[in-house]
């Protein structure tokens, strides 16, 4: 099989080109959901360490977090966590309806060309 016959076809496009560009497309689609995705860890991994450094007794050893302070600690933590998925959730969305578009340019721009 050559490599024209292995790319995905949509709207019946063919041809290196074509196949090149749509696969271009996904790619970028899919690279920055992977930023997004490690901007998202670090941010979770950082509340992490900054409730475990008041809540959890190996990190902070010398002081025991009343009930209080560990509510807090894990209320921020969990506003953390919501913020970061949220701004994961954006910005992956966001390139997704920019793959779209594209997609669909690309389709009708193919259709007026008949």
């Amino acid at each position: 099989m050559s490599r024209d016959t292995l790319l995905p076809r949509l709207g019946g496009l063919r041809g290196r080109d074509r196949g090149i560009s749509r696969r271009t497309l996904w790619e970028k689609f899919d690279n920055t959901c992977k930023q997004a995705e490690a901007v998202r860890d670090r941010a979770v991994d950082d509340a992490t360490r900054e409730r475990d450094q008041v809540t959890n007794p190996v990190v902070a050893a010398a002081w025991t977090a009343s009930d209080r302070v560990q509510r807090a600690a894990n209320a921020r933590y969990e506003a953390k966590v919501t913020t970061a998925q949220t701004k994961y959730d954006k910005e992956c969305g966001n390139a997704e309806a920019e793959l779209t578009r594209a997609l669909d340019q690309r389709e009708t721009a193919h259709l007026w060309e008949r």
